[in-house]
């Protein structure tokens, strides 16, 4: 049996590091948003604007095949300043997509990397 030099153990502990990230991030998230859905009785997704991405959706949503469209083809009409509680600001955005308007609620998430959305 080698070794591993301390160039491997460094690339071995920087992926076990990150691993240990990304599962703690994703189920932290997935924790939030049910907290939302139960306590608000309402659909919720999270989405990463930096991936351009859903990192996270209730599982009526997921079946919704037009949700991604909805995702990619909306267009923001207004955004306004719903609430703040704890430090924290909500917003409330509408948006227009085949020809009808939708709102929604925001929430900024960690370091601004993540938004929380209430659909």
């Amino acid at each position: 049996m080698t070794m591993l030099n301390k160039h491997e153990l460094q690339d071995l502990f920087y992926i076990q590091h990150q691993l240990t990230d990304n599962l703690l991030t994703d189920s932290g998230l997935r924790t939030f948003a049910s907290v939302l859905n139960k306590n608000l009785d309402t659909d919720v997704y999270i989405y990463d604007r930096f991936r351009d991405d859903i990192i996270y959706a209730d599982q009526k949503i997921k079946k919704n095949k037009e949700f991604m469209l909805y995702i990619r083809e909306r267009k923001l009409i207004r955004k306004d300043t719903a609430f703040k509680c704890c430090r924290v600001e909500i917003f409330e955005y509408q948006y227009q997509w085949q020809g009808k308007e939708y709102k929604e609620l925001q929430l900024d998430l960690g370091k601004k990397d993540k938004v929380g959305i209430l659909a």
